[in-house]
């Protein structure tokens, strides 16, 4: 599977792939994409307060002049994705503290 040839700029993991995989499955499908982003702020790997090394909580991009910012984010359940290895935090509060993070940091 090669990410690059999709088309798209980044794509961040649902409910689908964060609860039926665990980090070792992920990292064999989105790990071996240098290139490809992999948005998702709230999916940490237990141990380090991080997402995934192959992850990043926030993308900015730019098209046409234009910076765009990309926070993604995946269902807060917790208590599945524990069982899968992962530790998941509730979204909303963490997408206004990146939002603004990532207005000051990359957008000015």
């Amino acid at each position: 599977m090669c990410l690059l040839a999709t088309g798209y700029d980044a794509v961040t993991l649902g409910n689908n792939e964060g609860l039926t995989f665990p980090p070792q499955v992920l990292q064999e499908r989105f790990g071996n994409h240098p290139g490809f982003q992999v948005v998702v702020a709230n999916l940490i790997e237990p141990g380090t307060g991080r997402p995934p090394v192959w992850a990043s909580p926030f993308h900015v991009m730019n098209k046409a002049g234009l910076k765009i910012g990309l926070i993604g984010c995946t269902a807060p359940f917790a208590e599945f994705y524990r069982l899968l290895g992962w530790e998941v935090q509730e979204p909303l509060n963490l997408v206004a503290k990146l939002a603004e993070e990532c207005v000051l940091r990359w957008m000015c």
